[in-house]
This record gives structure tokens, sequence and C-alpha cells, in this order.
């Protein structure tokens, strides 16, 4: 029995929203700057109080692909116990 897992619009809408990439995504100032090339570490990724340096990336978009694997995994079991169909 295959199982497929299934998001929610309002789940997809809040992994994607603007209002979370605004808040936690900054290009990163050299004091959060480690030993690798800066190329690779333009944009910082930080807790949503922006206390915390959750990773460094060359990209926007990798940084915003780190944001939506947390956003999964932190709701992924709320969307396992509501979003199962078994396929025979």
């Amino acid at each position: 029995m295959a199982q497929i897992k299934l998001y929610t619009k309002t789940q997809t809408n809040f992994i994607n929203s603007e209002k979370i990439i605004k808040s936690i995504i900054k290009h990163c100032p050299k004091k959060n700057q480690d030993d690798r090339p800066k190329s690779e570490q333009q944009w910082c990724l930080y807790t949503k109080d922006k206390n915390r340096l959750l990773g460094r990336h060359p990209t926007k978009e990798d940084a915003l692909n780190q944001e939506k694997l947390i956003q999964i995994r932190k709701h992924k079991s709320s969307i396992d116990s509501h979003s199962k169909i078994n396929i025979h």
C-alpha cells in the first residue's frame, strides 16, 4: 500500500509567505560571516526573532529552501496525521 502526502493550501501559503521571507532572510553582515569565501555566504537565514543564525547561503533561493525545509519539518507531524491517502 503506497502513501501519498498532501499539503493543504494554507500550509503551502504559510511556507511561501513573503512576511516570513522578509523577516528572516537578510544579506549577511561581516560579523555573521565565517572563513568560507564571501560568495558562499551572501544571504543569512535567522530565527524569526533574529537572535540566532540558522545558515549562510550563496543565494536567497538557497536560504529560502532551507526555511521551507525547516517549516515542513516543523509542521510535518500535523501534516502527516491529517493528509495521508492510501492507494491500492
